[in-house]
């Protein structure tokens, strides 16, 4: 089944002090790099964002958000939004993500609504698959105000990527690494010098 992929770019940077998606890591754009592993993996890319208007230097769609609901609301706009019937959707803030990773989430997802990885700390739902049958579950959730992703899982058929899985493709979980702080973005360029697992 076709599957594109829905580049989550809402967030408001609180934490940087200053719109981080364009912050080079060595040397190149935070946002380019979630962009390039996308591109080699997808035909269909879309990005979903509160202003369109700072992606237009990109030949890709771009959705402002339908609903206000945080990160579900970008979620639920990707998906709505995507012609594919099932989508990898990814944070923007992500610069190590890795695209065998990525495409092995995919080949998991026949016969599952979601795809989630798990590592060392937890799930991450924002380096997952979703399928277009997660939309009526995300609608509900959002009338009621339950705006936590992982509340949607007990109502979808979820395939969980266990921690053992992922490290045979990410050992040190990188893909899973997003940049919220000075101090995250610091780490950043030193990982990328040191080629730490990459």
């Amino acid at each position: 089944m076709e599957t594109g992929a829905v580049i989550l770019a809402g967030g408001n940077s609180k934490r940087m002090g200053k719109d981080k998606l364009f912050l080079p890591i060595g040397g190149k754009p935070m946002f380019e790099r979630v962009l390039e592993v996308c591109l080699e993996a997808f035909k269909e890319v879309i990005v979903v964002c509160k202003t369109p208007e700072i992606f237009s230097g990109y030949p890709i769609p771009v959705f402002r958000d339908l609903v206000d609901a945080g990160v579900l609301g970008g979620l639920y706009t990707g998906l709505k939004s995507i012609r594919s019937p099932k989508a990898f959707c990814a944070a923007a803030d992500m610069p190590f993500l890795k695209v065998e990773l990525v495409t092995y989430l995919v080949s998991l997802s026949d016969g599952y609504d979601v795809v989630v990885p798990k590592g060392p700390d937890g799930l991450h739902p924002l380096c997952a698959v979703y399928g277009k049958s997660c939309l009526k579950v995300m609608e509900g959730n959002i009338v009621r105000g339950e705006f936590k992703i992982s509340s949607l899982f007990p109502f979808l058929k979820v395939r969980f990527c266990e921690p053992e899985e992922v490290a045979k493709l990410d050992p040190c979980f990188l893909s899973f690494f997003n940049v919220n702080t000075p101090e995250d973005l610091s780490k950043a360029e030193t990982l990328l010098k040191a080629q730490r697992c990459r």
